[in-house]
């Protein structure tokens, strides 16, 4: 079963309907034939998964009413980054992002080396078709998560970026009362946890409801503290309207 895109704007949960439209559109009218009261399978590329039926088709876009809704089926449990050199055949590289995808890849990145043949950024249109080879291969191998295409950038700038990331100590840590934090890309020095490239830090609460349990994991987000921290302010929202 394949999967089909769309972005989140086309997406009301709340009225349970969402709309296709470009690219994927024309795929699935032009293409696939397909028409009024066939069931299809949606995502937003953001993990969340649609079981839909369609309901209208215009000239331009196509209505689906949302029959049922899935979270981050499939997706690896490893968040991987491939960073590849621009290839002079074009097709090859096309190649290698459409299989990137399929192996479970989620951050691409072109770098730049001293001996890489094309050394400017992707035109427009050459992003613009890879984001729809990275599309399509991420419905055909049932991914809900759409790989990030990052700018080109010089392979010793991406390096010296991960270099950075080091030694950074995390405070907080013990004062996280109410959730269970879990963290990789750490390392422990001179008594201390300190940031070793990479880190990514999971936050699990319990609640009385999943609004508290959200709640509390964000408290717990900003207790904990290093030089450069970020995260997503989006994460666990979808799960509010679970089983209503």
């Amino acid at each position: 079963m394949e999967y089909y895109y769309t972005t989140s704007p086309n997406i009301n949960e709340t009225e349970g309907r969402l709309i296709i439209d470009e690219y994927e559109f024309r795929h699935l009218v032009k293409v696939l034939r397909k028409k009024t009261g066939d069931k299809i399978t949606v995502t937003d590329g953001l993990r969340n998964i649609y079981n839909c039926e369609i309901r209208k088709i215009d000239r331009d876009k196509m209505h689906c009413r949302i029959l049922s809704k899935d979270f981050n089926l499939f997706e690896p449990d490893i968040d991987l980054t491939l960073c590849i050199a621009p290839l002079r055949n074009m097709s090859r590289y096309e190649f290698a992002m459409e299989k990137a995808v399929e192996l479970g890849v989620n951050t691409i990145v072109p770098v730049i080396t001293d001996f890489t043949i094309l050394k400017n950024e992707f035109s427009r249109n050459k992003r613009d078709r890879i984001e729809k080879i990275i599309i399509a291969a991420m419905g055909q191998s049932q991914r809900c998560f759409k790989p990030l295409f990052e700018k080109c950038v010089k392979l010793n700038e991406f390096i010296k970026k991960f270099s950075d990331e080091k030694n950074k100590v995390v405070t907080g840590l013990n004062n996280v009362t109410n959730s269970q934090v879990f963290h990789s890309g750490t390392a422990f020095k001179n008594d201390e946890v300190v940031t070793n490239g990479g880190r990514v830090f999971a936050i699990t609460s319990f609640g009385k409801t999943i609004e508290d349990a959200i709640a509390k994991s964000f408290a717990s987000a900003e207790t904990v503290n290093y030089e450069g921290k970020y995260y997503r302010s989006d994460i666990g929202k979808d799960l509010m309207n679970w089983g209503k």
